[in-house]
C-alpha cells in the first residue's frame, strides 16, 4: 500500500477530504465549499469539468486547507442544542459539555495525519500538485503562471504601447511607478530578470496573491522554467529570479568586464537542480 493506513480500500475520510478540495475548486469560496460538503453536493476534482471550476479556487495554502478540514470535522461533530428548553438551560449546558467531550473522544486522534495522507494520495493520483506550502487544486493554473513568462509575442517595442500601460495600471501602478515598471519590463525582455514589479504586471489577471509569489517561483524553478537565487538583504531574505528562455542569444551585451590580459581567467558555474532548461546548449 502507498501508506500504512491505506489498504485495498480507500478510507471514507480520504474521500471526504477530496470532496472538500473539489468543492473549493468548484465554488472558489471556503464558506460555500463547506456548505456544499455538508449538504452532500460536493464532488471530487475528477468529477469537475473545466467550465465548472472557479478562478478563485485555483490554489490554497496547505495550512488553509487543513484549518478548513478541522473546522468541518468540528462542525459535523458538534450536536445542535436547539432542542434544549429555556427551563433546562443550566442542565443543558452540562449535558452539552459532556456530549462534546464524548464526541471529541470518538473523533479520530489522527485527523492531521489523515488529511496529510489523503492529500499525498490525491497528488499521487495526479489530481493536485503540492509544492512550497501551496496546493494547486487546478493544475491548469500552473500553465497560466508559465504562459506570460515565456510569451515571446511581447517585444521591446510593445513596452510603450497603450495595452502594456493599461496592464501596468491594472496591476496597481500609477504615476512615476508606471515608468519604473516599463524600465524593468524592458530589462526582463532583454535579460530575463524577473522583478517583483514585472511579476505583478504579468500575473495581474491571475488569482495568485503577491504574498505567494516566492512559493510559485520555487515551484517554477523546480520545473526549470525559472532560475531562482536567494538574495540576502539585511535581515530579510528574498528570491531573485531569471527566466532562462529570455536570456540573450548572443553574449557581449555589457554584463561582463572586458579583459585585456591573459593572466586572469573567469569562470561561471550555474547549477540547475532539475536539469538544463530547453534552449540552453
Amino acid at each position: 500500500p502507498l501508506f500504512p493506513s491505506v489498504g485495498q480500500t480507500v478510507p471514507t475520510s480520504y474521500v471526504e477530504v477530496w470532496r472538500l478540495l473539489g468543492a473549493i475548486a468548484e465554488h472558489g469560496s471556503d464558506t460555500k465549499a463547506l456548505g456544499a460538503l455538508r449538504a452532500g453536493r460536493a464532488w471530487m476534482l475528477g468529477s469537475l469539468g473545466v467550465s465548472s471550476s472557479s478562478s478563485n479556487g485555483t490554489y490554497r495554502t496547505r495550512d488553509e486547507l487543513e484549518t478548513l478540514w478541522n473546522r468541518h470535522c468540528m462542525e459535523t461533530a458538534t450536536p445542535k442544542t436547539s432542542w434544549f428548553g429555556d427551563a433546562l438551560r443550566d442542565s443543558a449546558s452540562m449535558l452539552e459539555a459532556l456530549w462534546n467531550e464524548d464526541s471529541q473522544k470518538k473523533q479520530p486522534q489522527t485527523s492531521s495525519s489523515t488529511f496529510g495522507d489523503a492529500l499525498r494520495l490525491h497528488e499521487a493520483q495526479g489530481w493536485i500538485l503540492t509544492y512550497s506550502r501551496l496546493v494547486y487544486l487546478q493544475p491548469s493554473f500552473i500553465a497560466d503562471l508559465m504562459r506570460p513568462l515565456v510569451d515571446h509575442t511581447i517585444t521591446g517595442e510593445s513596452v510603450e504601447s497603450d495595452e502594456t500601460v493599461g496592464a501596468i495600471t491594472e496591476a496597481g501602478f500609477h504615476g512615476n511607478e508606471v515608468v519604473r515598471c516599463q524600465q524593468e519590463l524592458e530589462q526582463y525582455l532583454r535579460l530575463g530578470v524577473l522583478s517583483r514589479r514585472v511579476m505583478r504586471v504579468l500575473w495581474h489577471k491571475l488569482s495568485l496573491a503577491e504574498a505567494h509569489y516566492d512559493n510559485a517561483l520555487l515551484m517554477l524553478g523546480k520545473s526549470g522554467v525559472v532560475s531562482c537565487f536567494l538574495k540576502e538583504d539585511g535581515e530579510n531574505e528574498s528570491w531573485r529570479a531569471v527566466v532562462p528562455s529570455r536570456l540573450p542569444q548572443q553574449p557581449g551585451f555589457g554584463a561582463w568586464p572586458q579583459i585585456e590580459t591573459d593572466e586572469v581567467d573567469y569562470e561561471l558555474v550555474v547549477t540547475f537542480p532539475s536539469g538544463c532548461p530547453p534552449g540552453i546548449p
